[in-house]
């Protein structure tokens, strides 16, 4: 239903193989946005379900909350991506049946055996600090599912965890970015959580599917903050790298991919000495545009900024890599950008990943892989 899609929209395709309509989950096209009553003839089965199916184990890590779009979208089905947890929900959405994002998530048909991100507060009640007010405690009725099962709350516990089920939810919504973690700090990292998710899941002799998203990229980008997306960019580049290291390319298929772009743009003309996160130029002299006035060699096609003159002032003779660059269109939120991603892979059937291919493809090849 639009040019460009979001993050439920476009993890969706990844995980049924059906494009939908933006804000929506686990269902086709033929969903209606927010109608309940239009969900359980549009719902479509998941990779998780299918493997669920199949006796394998399923594993969702992420920094952003375990309910957000992208994570939700590999287990739940729902005409909104906004009903994280009860409160979010209208009176006739819970009528007509819909059950929100945090309870599929324990409820369902697929839920994983291993759970590691933010967003604790979608599954506590608000007696514990949560959201919640119907008085559930999600965590509680995850850990009395079937199976040995560990639920740690730092770092510490995480490294220690030997169980084969595995919940870990660090902080109340998203995690703080990478960018400004303490050294000493106590929250695991993506590459810690993917490494952890991995040796609770290999314990499965039947295998596993794995789904983990480095969100603070698209969360940064969002605030046109190039400084922290690139640096969660690194951190996700460091959770493939952890993967790697613990997996056999002969055997497990690493497919690592976005389910949508932003309008992160490199300008031409900057000098290679010239600051990535600074104003483009060479030799010291900052490039002009039409108005005289310097830019960036980073800019954003969308999103937040002031008015040029004041991002220029903040901007220029500053080594302030946090100040707001000015945009073509101002937005309180950059909006995605509708360019192909890559795709990559390694390990069985990655030959089948070349040339241009749509995200509904890329379901096919995992289900194929897994020979679900």
């Amino acid at each position: 239903d639009r040019f460009v899609t979001d993050s439920a929209n476009g993890a969706s395709a990844l995980m049924t193989g059906y494009k939908t309509i933006n804000g929506a989950i686990g269902v086709n096209d033929q969903v209606r946005a927010r109608d309940c009553t239009s969900v359980t003839a549009a719902r479509v089965p998941t990779l998780s379900e299918l493997a669920r199916a199949k006796g394998l184990a399923i594993g969702v890590v992420t920094t952003a909350p375990i309910t957000d779009a992208t994570p939700a979208a590999t287990y739940a089905h729902t005409p909104f991506r906004g009903w994280q947890s009860d409160i979010d929900m209208p009176a006739q959405a819970v009528s007509q049946g819909c059950i929100d994002i945090a309870r599929q998530l324990v409820e369902g048909e697929a839920t994983p055996e291993v759970v590691l991100g933010a967003g604790l507060a979608y599954l506590k009640p608000e007696a514990d600090g949560g959201r919640r007010k119907d008085g559930r405690d999600l965590v509680e009725a995850w850990r009395r599912r079937s199976g040995a099962s560990t639920v740690v709350s730092d770092l510490a516990g995480l490294t220690a965890s030997t169980t084969p089920r595995l919940m870990g939810l660090f902080s109340k919504a998203a995690l703080p970015a990478d960018a400004d973690r303490a050294p000493d700090s106590t929250m695991p990292r993506l590459p810690d959580m993917t490494a952890a998710a991995i040796r609770a899941l290999s314990q499965n002799v039947e295998g596993y599917l794995l789904v983990v998203e480095g969100a603070q990229i698209d969360t940064y980008h969002h605030a046109n903050d190039p400084r922290r997306a690139l640096a969660a960019v690194a951190e996700f580049s460091q959770a493939v790298d952890a993967a790697r290291r613990l997996t056999d390319p002969a055997d497990t298929l690493i497919i690592v991919t976005a389910d949508h772009s932003h309008s992160l743009v490199l300008t031409a003309g900057a000098d290679r000495k010239a600051p990535l996160l600074g104003l483009a130029g060479a030799d010291g002299a900052p490039n002009k545009a039409l108005d005289d006035a310097p830019y960036p060699t980073l800019i954003y096609g969308t999103g937040p900024s002031p008015t040029r003159p004041q991002a220029i002032a903040r901007a220029e003779g500053s080594s302030d890599a946090d100040a707001l660059r000015s945009v073509a269109v101002p937005l309180s939120s950059a909006g995605h950008a509708g360019e192909d991603v890559p795709v990559y892979a390694d390990g069985p059937q990655a030959y089948l990943v070349r040339g241009v291919i749509e995200p509904t493809y890329v379901f096919q090849l995992i289900r194929r892989a897994l020979s679900l």
